[in-house]
């Protein structure tokens, strides 16, 4: 959102045309995907203490918590995953709600605010835009989820739309049938459309025949890739 400062990762660095660069960055956000939960379990409660929790166990507290809208209640289980995976696993288990990333201070902070009813998108071609890429990664899409070791299958709510596309999963021994058939749920939740990748490739500004004398146009990031 505008006024909020973000920081990136520098991902990758490759050569490009030249004295240039490539780089591909990261958003700050990435770093909770350097805490792995080892083992399983489960977190309940409304969406601000499920996050809260997910937070305390970072190896390293560069996030807190900060304002929370939300007030519905939940609950995940964790099997060996990551924090980033976890966090965003939470975000998709609230589809009302949204996380915004303050790192204007640190240590940084996630507010998680109530999205708008009216829905919209706005973009703005710029002058410096060479490319803007849409790929539509099918890859891990699934839309039949079937239990090793057992009959039967569970189908998403996609798969009239992109046929049966099927997938094996498997249960940590001693999970309940509940905690089974909701591991199912979410792994459809998360895999029952593909994921649509957004590249966009840019020039600095500076480096334009006629640059402006904005201080903001002196950046020299020339790709900038987004999931």
């Amino acid at each position: 959102p505008d006024g909020v400062e973000a920081k990136y990762r520098a991902y990758k660095v490759e050569n490009a045309y030249g004295k240039q660069k490539r780089v591909t960055f990261l958003h700050g956000i990435c770093t909770l995907g350097d805490t792995t939960i080892n083992g399983n379990g489960k977190i309940s409660g409304t969406l601000g203490e499920i996050v809260s929790e997910l937070l305390s166990m970072q190896e390293k507290n560069n996030w807190k918590l900060w304002n929370v809208e939300a007030t519905e209640t939940e609950e995940i289980e964790y099997y060996n995953d990551n924090l980033l995976d976890l966090l965003l696993e939470v975000q998709s288990l609230f589809k009302d709600y949204a996380f915004q990333y303050d790192m204007s201070t640190y240590p940084w902070k996630i507010n998680i605010v109530k999205l708008p009813q009216n829905d919209g998108c706005h973009g703005r071609f710029s002058r410096n835009l060479d490319s803007l890429t849409i790929s539509i990664l099918q890859d891990n899409l699934c839309t039949r989820v079937k239990v090793d070791g057992k009959e039967g299958y569970t189908d998403a709510d996609t798969v009239s739309k992109y046929g049966i596309i099927s997938k094996v999963v498997y249960i940590p021994e001693g999970a309940t049938e509940a905690q089974a058939n909701r591991y199912v749920d979410r792994y459809l939740e998360n895999y029952k459309e593909p994921v649509v990748s957004i590249k966009v490739i840019i020039r600095g500004i500076k480096l334009l025949e006629k640059p402006t004398k904005s201080i903001i146009d002196s950046f020299t990031i020339f790709i900038i890739s987004a999931k």
